[in-house]
């Protein structure tokens, strides 16, 4: 592939200049199509625009004013910073560290980021060519951290890697952090009131996701939405299904995991020997169970997954006995109430982002079918195992 001109691998650049990198595409896959792809990013029905930033005054701020870049906000120019960004060398003032909090974990139907990856905004975004990525950066931060016109230069290639994928960490102004996977959880754990996230692990270190799956067997639907392979490993069981829990105990459960994602979901006609309260006890029964212990610090997920069908009561014994709020995933004709701690799903924008495109279904559906409409909020997920998404 074509080099960025002046893109060469050095060390650090000083202050008083914006050093240029190599954007080779050595880690593109062959198989790849997604070229750099451009496109406008449009969030809750309408098209995020950030005109009125001045990104392009922080080159200027760090030449003539010798000022550092971690005393410039690198999502805005601001120079109101009050804590440092997660991923790269830089600040963030108040609004961009909330921004940032509530953004960067979410991802649209085409399971790309739906925000840049540096300032969780943008108005046109380039993805990255790299398979399994899903990251996007704006235009605008590349033109002003990386290089002017930057951003077109990457638009020209035919396979674009993004700043995370690539071995060097320095291109331009733009500095990766070394061990950020743990930075962002210190960020989290530091700056976030609601949220506590685990420390992503490196991609080399990520193993396939083992599931409990109870009251319904969703291997298919997470095989359909790439979360668990169609062709698993014929000497270990990826998924375990219980539907009966009454005779299930803490042994039962130990002897099939451990486990990394409980799932369950709420049937959309309980029988009398299965009411809805029953299940939620069970499910919160077994998930006791699965949970690492704590001086473990594995990446354990769960979601409990209701089409609506809970009484108000159900509901308050689920958010009790879960510990946290349910979201209502919204679309044309249904709608699922989820509580989880998948960090997608603990955004304020959660319960706005829907696929409005989705075909009208029938009163018989099962709850299985469900896992399409949040499949976007699994996307996470590969953060964490070895994704097939």
């Amino acid at each position: 592939h074509a080099d960025f001109p002046g893109f060469e691998e050095s060390e650090a650049p000083g202050p008083d200049r914006v050093e240029q990198h190599s954007a080779r595409g050595e880690f593109c896959r062959p198989e790849v199509e997604l070229l750099s792809l451009v496109r406008n990013v449009v969030i809750q029905g309408e098209l995020v625009r950030q005109d009125s930033w001045g990104k392009d005054q922080i080159a200027l701020e760090i030449k003539n004013n010798k000022r550092r870049i971690e005393e410039i906000c690198i999502s805005c120019g601001s120079l109101q910073v009050i804590t440092q960004h997660p991923l790269f060398e830089g600040g963030l003032c108040d609004p961009c560290k909330d921004n940032f909090l509530e953004s960067i974990f979410l991802y649209d139907q085409d399971g790309y980021q739906s925000y840049c990856t540096i300032c969780c905004g943008g108005s046109k975004v380039l993805m990255c060519g790299n398979s399994g990525c899903k990251r996007c950066y704006c235009c605008e931060c590349l033109d002003a951290l990386v290089n002017p016109g930057a951003a077109k230069i990457a638009e020209a290639m035919d396979h674009w890697t993004c700043f995370m994928c690539r071995s060097a960490r320095f291109f331009g102004l733009l500095r990766r952090k070394r061990k950020w996977q743990l930075k962002l959880k210190q960020f989290f754990d530091q700056e976030s009131e609601h949220l506590r996230i685990y420390a992503p692990v490196p991609i080399n270190r990520q193993n396939p996701i083992r599931v409990l799956s109870l009251f319904s067997n969703v291997t298919k639907d997470l095989q359909d939405i790439r979360i668990l392979d169609r062709v698993p490993d014929s000497n270990q069981e990826m998924l375990t299904f219980f539907e009966d829990l009454d005779n299930i105990t803490r042994q039962n459960i130990e002897q099939r995991g451990p486990f990394d994602f409980v799932i369950g979901a709420c049937p959309q006609n309980p029988s009398v020997d299965h009411s809805s309260g029953r299940i939620i006890f069970q499910y919160c029964r077994i998930l006791q169970y699965a949970r690492p212990n704590e001086a473990e610090e594995r990446p354990f997920f769960w979601m409990f997954m209701d089409p609506e069908t809970l009484t108000e009561n159900d509901i308050n014994d689920a958010s009790r006995f879960l510990e946290c709020d349910p979201v209502i995933i919204h679309d044309i004709s249904d709608s699922v109430r989820l509580w989880s701690n998948i960090p997608s799903l603990k955004s304020k924008f959660a319960a706005n982002m829907y696929n409005p495109t989705w075909k009208k279904r029938g009163k018989n559906t099962t709850e299985k079918t469900y896992m399409k409409m949040v499949k976007q909020f699994l996307v996470p997920l590969k953060d964490y195992f070895k994704s097939y998404i």
